[in-house]
């Protein structure tokens, strides 16, 4: 009797775990853009692009693609928390890290489909 109810249990463990590992969808470019101006356009659009970064500058993935150091740089401030800066609201931390995991994704496929592999050791000695 005990048995059947100890296989039961034990069947359901792996549906628990991925369950509560169960991760939201992956942003596309027209909601990082939503995340983006609700929250840097404020101080890097329109007339007002501070640090050099204007996002008016960056209306499609294709002009985000074209400037893969300023959006590394963008990304990296992001997943370190030094943007937006302390006292300014901020996306929710999942949101933060959908958003960082996009862009990075993003300059990994734009640059792999150029023939760069950014991981990949430099064989000229």
């Amino acid at each position: 009797m005990l048995r059947p109810f100890l296989l039961s249990f034990f069947a359901l463990i792996p549906l628990s775990a991925q369950l509560s590992s169960a991760e939201p969808p992956a942003l596309d470019f027209a909601k990082s853009q939503a995340i983006l101006k609700q929250y840097c356009q404020a101080c890097h659009g329109g007339d007002s692009s501070l640090g050099g970064f204007n996002l008016d500058r960056y209306p499609d993935l294709e002009s985000l693609h074209a400037a893969p150091e300023k959006w590394s740089a963008a990304a990296a401030r992001l997943r370190d928390h030094d943007m937006p800066p302390r006292g300014v609201p901020g996306p929710e931390p999942e949101d933060r890290e959908r958003l960082v995991e996009f862009l990075q994704t993003t300059l990994r496929e734009a640059a792999c489909a150029q023939g760069l592999f950014p991981a990949r050791p430099s064989s000229a000695a």
